[in-house]
């Protein structure tokens, strides 16, 4: 019996090491535009990101952001290269970003401000 609790003990531990460090991991690759709420790839053709997807509501649908749309700049910075696209990528979103985004068969972009919600800090119950 002893033997049998110091399996289900190790099995147990190994299983919450493996769910803490897949959470971590995770956690670290999440894209800025999933942060963002969108799906994008760098099209060369238009060299900008192209939005293929809005998976669900979230900051950058309520700010405009619809599939289809192409996004040349982000916060001042242009996107016309793969590098600039996936430089951006690799970072977390900050809390507001600006994109340049032009919608299939507009003539003129669209400055729209994408505001990600603001995370409350833990509250403590003091007694």
């Amino acid at each position: 019996m002893g033997f049998l609790l110091r399996a289900l003990a190790v099995l147990f531990a190994a299983t919450a090491i493996t769910y803490g460090a897949a959470w971590t991991y995770y956690a670290r690759l999440q894209s800025a535009s999933a942060e963002l709420g969108f799906v994008s790839s760098f099209s060369e053709t238009d060299r900008a990101a192209s939005i293929t997807n809005i998976p669900h509501p979230g900051p950058a649908a309520a700010a405009g952001v619809r599939a289809g749309d192409r996004v040349f700049a982000v916060n001042g910075q242009p996107l016309s290269t793969a590098a600039e696209f996936n430089a951006w990528e690799r970072r977390r979103a900050d809390s507001t970003v600006e994109l340049v985004v032009f919608g299939a068969g507009e003539s003129s972009p669209r400055l729209l401000t994408v505001r990600l919600p603001e995370t409350s800090p833990p509250t403590s119950s003091r007694g």
